[in-house]
């Protein structure tokens, strides 16, 4: 009731204001007191049938209103009744659900043994067929398999007679070596199909090339690096076509082993992981080998001609024995201890062409392992520093440091040992040279002092 007074009063001061407004506007042309009289009786005339109007208004909006009411009070009680039934068919059907259970339970039996039984060795068969060799072969078997393990009821026996089918035909399958066509992504990533071999469950061949199965279709992808040391998978498939017997490797683990191997690095790789360092060792072996084999060369050179001067009696002054020769020859006539140190000097004047780079090489040979042995101790300070920052928990952050360690002390041990090996046989080399001069030079001098001896 009070609402309802607010609103009429509302309106009638609604319209006074524009009544009053019209008055304010008619008073200007207000001549006499009769005029305004009647002014007034028009103005209160207007009010009334203005009030009159929106009295009618409101009622007729209140019945309407009323009526509306009404009906959202009967839909009110029919939704309100219609939730009392549907609660009670869903208490009905809880119950029903209850009883049938039970029902199922009991008449079931050890079928649902058997039911847990069928899901538990589906979902094993499901792992093991994504990643068999077998599977490209017959992709239809991952349905039968993906259907048993998400059953919600106990399969009739033509989906358990499909299942062991599959048991039955996996058993058969890895035990054969069969060639036939699948899709086949090689390197490129180019997918094509190819006749592949397949031995067993445990690899497959294409053009030689190891291949794995790839999960999100049936198929193989050809490997990005095949295993090193494997001569057996060269011409598998063209020997394949004859009865001759073939030797293959096997991976039993299902690519497992494979992909170890191929995670193992080359030599590159390895070099790779020296360093700078590790390339500065090489550099270092490169060149005291061959610095090594140019001496080796030349003192290879310098041993022919001396043999040939040996039995030659013309004097070749191309090389050291030939030049102390010619000094003996020139120098006849001096006396015994003159002519001695004449070819003492010419034997040390050749000695330095005999010797040249060989101090070189073992120079190099004593810098390789200790380059190593930097390359060590950086790598460490590079583990050590992972260590700090985030810790020994993962490996890999403290692997490069420590493949850096090992590598470099590895490439400065394989150039000092060839290096030292060098030095030796130059050392020995040269040696021998000069061993053969100084006999010789001592051989002249002894004929020259017994000649001196028999004239007197």
């Amino acid at each position: 009731m009070r609402i309802m007074v607010i609103i009429l009063a509302s309106f009638f001061l609604t319209g006074f204001s524009v009544s009053a407004s019209e008055q304010v506007d008619d008073v200007s042309k207000i001549t006499s007191l009769n005029e305004l009289l009647q002014s007034v009786q028009n103005f209160e005339k207007n009010e009334q049938q203005v009030f009159s109007e929106r009295i009618a208004r409101f009622q007729a909006e209140k019945s309407k209103q009323a009526k509306q009411l009404g009906r959202i009070k009967k839909e009110y009680k029919k939704k309100q009744a219609l939730s009392k039934k549907l609660t009670a068919n869903f208490e009905d059907n809880e119950k029903q659900i209850v009883r049938l259970k039970a029902r199922l339970e009991k008449q079931s039996g050890n079928l649902n043994e058997l039911f847990g039984v069928v899901k538990q060795v589906s979902g094993d068969l499901r792992a093991n067929f994504q990643n068999s060799y077998i599977t490209p072969q017959y992709p239809q078997r991952l349905a039968v398999v993906d259907g048993l393990a998400k059953a919600q009821s106990i399969p009739d026996i033509s989906k358990l007679s499909a299942l062991w089918y599959e048991i039955q035909r996996e058993m058969t399958a890895t035990g054969e070596v069969i060639q036939y066509d699948t899709l086949v992504i090689d390197k490129q990533g180019e997918e094509n199909k190819h006749s592949i071999l397949r031995v067993g469950d445990f690899s497959a061949f294409w053009q030689g090339q190891y291949l794995v199965p790839q999960k999100s279709q049936p198929g193989f992808v050809e490997l990005s690096s095949q295993p090193e040391q494997d001569n057996h998978t060269s011409n598998i498939l063209t020997r394949s076509e004859s009865l001759a017997p073939v030797m293959v490797s096997l991976d039993p683990s299902r690519g497992v082993i494979l992909s170890l191997l191929l995670q193992k690095p080359n030599f590159l790789e390895r070099v790779e992981q020296g360093g700078y360092i590790g390339y500065v060792i090489i550099a270092i072996g490169a060149v005291g080998i061959l610095i090594a084999l140019a001496r080796l060369l030349m003192l290879s050179h310098t041993n022919r001609k001396i043999i040939k001067q040996l039995s030659s009696e013309e004097v070749d002054i191309s090389n050291p024995l030939g030049r102390v020769l010619s000094v003996f020859n020139k120098n006849r006539h001096l006396d015994i201890d003159a002519l001695e140190l004449k070819l003492d000097e010419e034997i040390l004047r050749n000695l330095p062409r005999l010797e040249k780079g060989i101090s070189t090489v073992k120079v190099l040979a004593a810098v390789a392992p200790l380059l190593g042995l930097l390359g060590t101790v950086v790598g460490m300070i590079h583990t050590f520093q992972a260590i700090t920052l985030f810790g020994a928990g993962d490996a890999k952050l403290m692997a490069g440091g420590i493949s850096e360690a090992l590598v470099t002390t590895m490439l400065g041990l394989i150039v000092a040992v060839p290096l030292i090996l060098a030095h030796s046989m130059l050392s020995s080399r040269s040696r021998r040279l000069i061993k053969t001069i100084e006999e010789q030079s001592t051989g002249y001098i002894a004929r020259h002092a017994e000649g001196l001896s028999m004239a007197a």
